[in-house]
């Protein structure tokens, strides 16, 4: 769900477009990589796709929820767009020795809100959202975001050494 622009110009958005800070919010950030796991085919944020479960007396797997969607291709978007995207994105996650236990390859992107004080120091919000590169149809990708924060009473989030998370 979508909230409304005027929650965000202009309290949001003023010096940050200059300084190439844009407010994001982690569901839309997430959204975003999700699509570029799937290479580039793009599809209504949702929350599970499918459920399955082990069926005892085949020993098969059998879906019990099953979610319809239509993802759309990007226009213009190529395999190869998604493979160079999936080599920039891969780059954080091995920057910060974040590897997945299969080896498969995984990609990821930071982001923060800075608090909402007169000073502007600090941050309020941090996420990590992450996925597994797209390998085809048969191996779409897998996207998830993890967000730390405080939504009522803004605090600025440290570290454990007490320094600002940035």
């Amino acid at each position: 769900q979508s909230a409304p622009s005027k929650d965000f110009v202009p309290k949001y958005f003023q010096n940050e477009i200059g300084f190439g800070q844009y407010p994001v919010r982690v569901l839309d950030h997430a959204s975003g990589l999700a699509t570029l796991a799937a290479g580039g085919w793009a599809n209504p944020a949702h929350f599970v796709q499918r459920v399955e479960v082990k069926d005892d007396t085949t020993g098969k797997e059998k879906v019990v929820y099953g979610e319809k969607i239509a993802p759309k291709r990007i226009p213009g978007y190529t395999d190869g767009i998604a493979s160079d995207l999936d080599w920039v994105l891969q780059k954080i996650p091995k920057h910060n020795n974040q590897t997945l236990s299969s080896g498969r390859e995984s990609a990821g992107k930071t982001g923060t809100w800075q608090l909402g004080n007169e000073n502007n120091v600090g941050n309020a919000h941090a996420w990590m959202i992450g996925y597994t590169a797209y390998g085809g149809e048969k191996s779409p990708g897998l996207a998830t975001a993890v967000w730390v924060g405080n939504k009522a009473n803004e605090q600025p989030i440290k570290l454990k050494s007490g320094k600002n998370i940035a």
